[in-house]
C-alpha cells in the first residue's frame, strides 16, 4: 500500500478524480490498493468479468492516470497488460 501526505491526497481528489466517472474511480481505487494489477485482477476483485472492467481501464489510460508496468500471463495463459497508478507525487511536487 502507497502512502502519500494528506495534502497531496487531498489535491489529487480535488484535481483529478472529479473528473472520472463513479465506475472510472472504482477501478482506479482499487489499482490504488492493490498497488499494481491488470484487467482480470480487478475484474477478480469486483466479482464481473474482465469485459465489464475494460471499458473503464481504457478510460483512465486515455485520462492518462494509469502507466503500463509490463506484459504477464492471466490464469487462462493468455497474456495481459500490467498497469499502475499514476504517481500523483510527482505530478504535485510541492505537496511532498
Amino acid at each position: 500500500m502507497r502512502l502519500m501526505s494528506q495534502i497531496s491526497i487531498d489535491n489529487y481528489l480535488g484535481t483529478v478524480k472529479p473528473n472520472l466517472t463513479a465506475r472510472e474511480k472504482q477501478a482506479l481505487e482499487i489499482l490504488e490498493e492493490l498497488g499494481q494489477g491488470s484487467t482480470d485482477d480487478i475484474a477478480d476483485y469486483l466479482k464481473v468479468t474482465p469485459n465489464r472492467v475494460s471499458g473503464r481501464m481504457t478510460g483512465l489510460k486515455n485520462k492518462k492516470l494509469i502507466v503500463f508496468v509490463r506484459t504477464d500471463f492471466n490464469k487462462l495463459g493468455n497474456s495481459v497488460g500490467i498497469w499502475k497508478p499514476r504517481d500523483m507525487q510527482d505530478e504535485y511536487p510541492e505537496t511532498q
